[in-house]
């Protein structure tokens, strides 16, 4: 057992490498992290110890009522080849996490800067009740398939953060605070396709937060991305508003934005209508 300031853990690893986890269950406890506990720090110049080829699979982790302290199911932090797949996750922070650096542009994140958590796949999870489903930071090749199925997130559900090459896709995602798919910071060729999102028109009345109608959401003008050749693609997805009003599909200024092929009902785009290309 590993145990943080920040979080309980039933295995915490660092600098290690040909790692299969499997088989565990777990209450009020995260299920696994790498490398990225009690605080590794991110370098620009050289990359920090790396775990490298770890396999995280057939867990059930539940974690705590409420999500804090910061305990999340799976973190691949500052790790290369890892496979996550067919855990079941509830009640957690973060459901699975990837951790590079933080992907923030005043932290880790500048756009050159290299993304320490690589080649990574995550596939076939069973997601709920979290603060952020399934998400990263600083990642690249990051691929999130196999119908993944992520429901009730006070953040957002899936999520890239400064991170460069995710492919989100195959996946039901259901009802989200913020909003049920983000892009955040520097980030660079994120692609939503094949996926299935609801919204529902929820309150979260202990917080005072609006309706829970965001579909999409990408970062602010202000945080964006320096003239980069940036695209975010949504392509072949459905989208489902059932609540008051409509769901929201929002691009902020400074975003390529490829919206192409997808079925929307009571959803609509607010975009500031630049770099945006849109095809029925």
């Amino acid at each position: 057992l590993a145990r943080g300031a920040l979080f309980d853990l039933l295995l915490g690893v660092r600098h290690v490498h040909d790692v299969a986890f499997r088989h565990n269950q777990v209450t009020n406890l995260g299920l696994f992290e790498s490398d990225h506990m009690g605080g590794v720090p991110y370098t620009d110049s050289a990359p920090p110890a790396q775990s490298w080829n770890l396999e995280i699979t057939d867990n059930v982790g539940i974690g705590r009522s409420t999500f804090f302290p910061y305990i999340s199911g799976v973190t691949i932090g500052y790790a290369r080849d890892a496979v996550v797949a067919r855990n079941t996750l509830s009640h957690y922070w973060s459901g699975i996490l990837w951790w590079g650096g933080n992907g923030h542009p005043s932290e880790d994140g500048a756009v050159g800067n290299p993304r320490y958590a690589k080649n990574i796949l995550i596939e076939e999870n069973h997601v709920t009740v979290t603060d952020t489903g399934i998400w990263g930071s600083m990642g690249d090749s990051v691929t999130v398939t196999g119908w993944n199925y992520v429901d009730t997130c006070y953040d957002l559900c899936l999520d890239a953060e400064g991170s460069n090459n995710v492919v989100f896709e195959e996946a039901t995602v259901k009802y989200a605070r913020t909003a049920t798919l983000g892009v955040y910071y520097h980030s660079k060729n994120v692609v939503f396709r094949y996926l299935a999102v609801e919204q529902d028109g929820r309150t979260t009345t202990e917080t005072g937060d609006a309706v829970w109608n965001g579909i999409f959401r990408t970062t602010t003008a202000s945080e964006s991305f320096a003239g980069e050749d940036v695209r975010i693609s949504l392509h072949s997805n459905y989208f489902l508003y059932t609540g008051s009003g409509v769901g929201i599909v929002t691009k902020a200024r400074g975003v390529r934005f490829d919206f192409d092929a997808n079925h929307l009902e009571n959803v609509v785009i607010d975009s500031d209508t630049r770099h945006i290309d849109l095809d029925d």
